[in-house]
């Protein structure tokens, strides 16, 4: 049971990671762009 709640939890992480990285690159290129209200948005999620 233990190894299962260190698997969910590790996925969980891995998943918290991707989306966060995901985030940071739209973040990025919105800025790039000078794409005001897209980085706006994104800053605020």
């Amino acid at each position: 049971m233990e190894i299962t709640e260190q698997r969910n939890h590790s996925e969980i992480i891995q998943r918290g990671i991707e989306d966060f990285r995901e985030v940071q690159r739209y973040m990025l290129l919105a800025r790039t762009e000078n794409a005001t209200a897209t980085y706006a948005e994104l800053k605020r999620k």
